[in-house]
């Protein structure tokens, strides 16, 4: 990744960090021979990416995912699961699960983190045996870390997260 030369304009921050993090840090930076700063500064950036202005290719291949055929059909195999949670043959499980795992490119960290609920029952469910398997637990589990929050969804797909996730420069992952 190149980044442009630091300007004076650019801003610095200070925070504390752990003796062992600290240790971890500059052996990275050394074991790729550049500074402790660049280090940090091209770690940050692969992370948040340029919250300044996000790439018409990213957004372009972010509506393309969010509206493709495979992710429409497993949102609405979602909700499906409200009415009856019981397995059917014709559930896509592996590609379900391949489809959760691609998401964190596209999607906000919190509905990710929801996305990722149904992932791991998911994941239950493909080895299960018996009874175990024949019922998706993300659809009303009594555990909030196993049940998955539609309302995050909803807010999400049909309010302010989706036109925000579109417009505006400074949402965040």
């Amino acid at each position: 990744m190149k980044r442009n030369k630091i300007k004076n304009e650019d801003v610095s921050i200070n925070f504390r960090i752990p003796r062992a993090l600290k240790a971890k840090i500059i052996n990275e930076a050394s074991v790729r021979n550049i500074t402790i700063s660049k280090y940090l500064r091209e770690t940050l950036e692969e992370i948040h990416g340029d919250l300044e202005e996000r790439p018409k290719e990213f957004l372009s291949e972010t509506k393309d995912y969010l509206f493709s055929k495979e992710f429409v059909r497993f949102v609405f195999w979602i909700y499906r699961k409200l009415k009856d949670n019981n397995r059917e043959e014709d559930d896509d499980i592996d590609g379900y699960i391949d489809l959760i795992k691609g998401v964190g490119k596209y999607l906000p960290s919190d509905v990710v983190c929801e996305l990722d609920k149904v992932l791991m029952d998911l994941l239950r469910i493909r080895t299960a045996i018996g009874i175990d398997g024949k019922y998706y637990r993300f659809v009303d589990s009594y555990a909030d870390d196993k049940r998955l929050n539609y309302k995050k969804l909803e807010d999400f797909f049909l309010g302010f997260g989706l036109d925000q996730h579109f417009s505006d420069k400074k949402y965040k992952y």
